[in-house]
Formats: structure tokens, C-alpha cells, sequence
């Protein structure tokens, strides 16, 4: 494997080198004026090696870096590299047919960078795959917002049915038990008078009850129908709040990830200019507080994003309309979304094969007068011109 084309952007005076091509024969000169730039293409190219990027490095208007290297494969690697358990089929094949591989690094903040595999046609497909995935879950998102709200209106007016439903039942057993009463009266062999009242009023109850028996069948056919609706959609409710709540966790928990990541970095950058020791102690166990709390967010974070996918995809099957084996079959699609490798632990894979990028400095590679060997094997940094004589070596 070997180093066959770069592209560099937003490093020092670089906007966009676009892809740029090695020579074949394995040299390449880097020929132009003083300050054009043949210096900040060694320094990107070693950057993307080291991960390390400082603030002269960056534009004026503070973008910044994206490093893209290409490397060519031999046949065996190209064999090897295509067979990767659970590479996605598509790169396997690039792979097989172009013969190379393509890594980027992209820094989020002086301090953090992140690897990712993939040249122009595999990103704008990875691009096109994430909008398609950001559009459907915008339409989960619409869909379980409905369906709860629309639960909710139900069982709101349910609720109300069922109060007003109560009331008037308490009013017709009133109305029975005084009905009761009258018809008692009336049994009675004495007192028309009282009977003769004990009928109109009877008859005045009669006349209440038939409205009022009326106005409760209208209101229990309410809630019966409401309570119909709310045990039809009740799985859908279960999976889209399932689904809300997930995705909210899901959220919070990258967004705490990213704040965490933005602390150390700024405590990275405190420490390495702050000049009390005591203050500087102080801002290292805060640092490494942070950093205990992004592994913890991390880990937490594969569980939460299990919990998430498995729950979009039940909620997806309940409103397409196949609602068998739901949760069985929301498990196989989580599976395979989670067997095949992402673009960037893709990169992980790689990285471990590429050749290592060294860049030989003018201030650190003079070769000096005298060197002892002793110094080189015991590999004493502090000699003057230990690097230089090492890298002599090494060339």
C-alpha cells in the first residue's frame, strides 16, 4: 500500500487542493516560489498522521482542516480489504475495482479530530443515506406527534364522557329512587289528595328521565366509541411513545457528548497556558473528571442508541401497517443496521494498515558535527541532533 493522491483544505494558506496526484515512479518535487504553500502540504499530510493541528495551522477566518489521502492497494490487499467481515457490499466492490481506499481526517476543534473512510461518490451516497434516514425519522417524528395527540384529544374527551356520564347516572338513580317512592304513594288505599300530587309529579319524572336516559345514551355512545378508538391505536401509542422518548434520550445523550468533548478541549488549552502550578493541577483533575465522564457517555451511548433504533423500527412497522411479530422483526432490522460497518470505524480498520507519514523538519533534521552511537541506540531525545542523525538513518 502506498500514498497515491492528496486533497487538503482549509490549512494554513490552502483553501482546496483538490485531488492531487503522485508520480507513479514513487518521487514527487514540489516545485514553486517561497511561500506558496509547498511547506503547508507536508505539514497537512503530516497533521493527518499525527492528528495534530496548532492555531497558526488555521485560516483567518478560523475553518477548519479536512486532510483526504488516497492510498494504492496490491491485489492481495485488495482481496483482503474486500472480505472484511461486515464491510457494506458496495465498498467492497469499489474496492475490488478501483484498488484503492480513501481516509479522511476532519478537525471538529484544535484538539479533536475524527477518521472517516470514503471518497467523493461514497460520501455523496453516505450523504444522500443519511437525508433519506433524517426524512423518514422527520415523518416518524410527525406520525407519533399525531398519534399521541390524537390519544389524547380521546382520552380527554372520554374522560369528559365518562364524568358527565357518572353525573347523569347519579341523576337517574335519584329519579328511580323517588320514582320508587311515588309509586308507593300510589299503592296506598288513603289520601287522593296526596295521591293525586304523587301522580303529576310522577308523571313530570317520567317525562325528565325519558330526556335524561336519552342525553346518557348519546353520551355513553361517545365514550363507548372513544374507548373503541383508544384499544385500536393502543399499540401505536405504546411504540410512538416508545419512540419519542427514546429518541429524546438519544439526543440528550450526543449532545452531552459534545459538550463534554468541548470542555476538554478547553481545558487542554487552559492548562497549556496557565502558569500557576497550583491552578494547573486544579484544571488537570478537572480534565480528567471530564474525560471519565465522556467514557461513561460513551458506553452509555451504544445502549441508548440500541434502545432508539429498535424502538424507531417497531413504530415504523405499526404504521405501515404489518403489525405481526413487530418486535421480532424490529430486532432483525437493528441487526443488520448494526452489523455493517460505518464509514468511520471503516476508517478505524484501515488505519492500522497505511503507512506512517513522517515529515523531516529544516529546524530538527540538521545533521550535526559529532553524534555518539551510544546516544542513538539509547535513544537520548536530548542530544543536540539526535532527530536529525535518527531520521538520516531512517532515510
Amino acid at each position: 500500500m502506498k500514498l497515491s493522491a492528496f486533497r487538503i483544505r482549509n490549512f494554513r494558506s490552502i483553501i482546496d487542493t483538490n485531488w492531487t496526484r503522485l508520480a507513479p515512479d514513487n518521487i514527487t518535487a514540489l516545485i514553486g516560489q517561497n511561500e506558496s504553500g509547498k511547506t503547508s502540504i507536508l505539514e497537512a499530510l503530516n497533521s493527518f498522521s499525527t492528528q495534530v493541528i496548532t492555531v497558526d495551522m488555521l485560516r483567518s477566518d478560523q475553518s477548519l482542516p479536512i486532510i483526504s489521502v488516497e492510498f494504492q492497494l496490491d491485489k492481495k490487499e485488495k482481496i483482503k480489504y474486500a472480505l472484511i467481515e461486515n464491510i457494506p457490499a458496495t465498498i467492497a466492490s469499489q474496492i475490488q475495482k478501483s484498488g484503492v481506499i480513501t481516509l479522511n481526517r476532519e478537525w471538529k476543534n484544535l484538539n479533536d479530530s475524527y477518521l472517516y473512510y470514503g471518497d467523493e461518490e461514497v460520501l455523496r451516497e453516505a450523504d444522500e443515506k443519511e437525508k433519506s434516514e433524517n426524512e423518514i425519522v422527520d415523518e416518524l417524528i410527525a406520525k407519533a406527534e399525531k398519534i399521541l395527540l390524537d390519544t389524547s384529544r380521546l382520552v380527554e374527551l372520554a374522560s369528559d364522557d365518562d364524568q358527565n356520564r357518572g353525573n347523569l347516572q347519579n341523576e337517574l338513580n335519584l329519579m328511580e329512587s323517588r320514582m320508587d317512592a311515588l309509586e308507593r304513594i300510589l299503592q296506598r288505599k288513603w289520601n287522593d289528595k296526596k295521591k293525586g300530587a304523587a301522580r303529576e309529579e310522577l308523571g313530570n319524572l317520567q317525562k325528565e328521565q325519558s330526556v335524561l336516559k336519552t342525553r346518557f345514551d348519546k353520551i355513553d355512545a361517545s365514550y363507548q366509541k372513544a374507548q373503541e378508538k383508544i384499544s385500536s391505536m393502543i399499540h401505536k401509542t405504546d411504540y410512538a411513545e416508545k419512540f419519542m422518548n427514546s429518541l429524546e434520550s438519544y439526543l440528550e445523550n450526543e449532545k452531552s457528548i459534545a459538550k463534554l468533548k468541548d470542555q476538554i478541549a478547553e481545558l487542554k488549552e487552559n492548562i497549556e497556558f496557565e502558569i500557576s502550578e497550583k491552578v494547573s493541577n486544579q484544571l488537570k483533575s478537572s480534565m480528567a473528571n471530564a474525560i471519565d465522564q465522556l467514557k461513561r457517555a460513551k458506553k452509555n451511548h451504544l445502549e441508548i442508541k440500541s434502545t432508539y433504533l429498535f424502538a424507531k423500527e417497531c413504530f415504523a412497522l405499526t404504521t405501515s401497517g404489518t403489525g405481526n411479530n413487530i418486535e421480532k422483526r424490529a430486532l432483525e432490522r437493528v441487526e443488520n443496521l448494526t452489523s455493517e460497518l460505518t464509514l468511520r470505524q471503516l476508517a478505524e480498520v484501515f488505519i492500522e494498515d497505511i503507512p506512517e507519514i513522517h515529515l523531516f523538519e529544516d529546524f530538527s533534521s540538521l545533521l550535526p558535527n559529532r553524534i555518539d552511537l551510544e546516544d542513538i541506540l539509547d535513544m537520548n531525545t536530548r542530544v543536540e541532533g539526535y532527530n536529525a542523525a535518527k531520521n538520516f538513518l531512517i532515510v
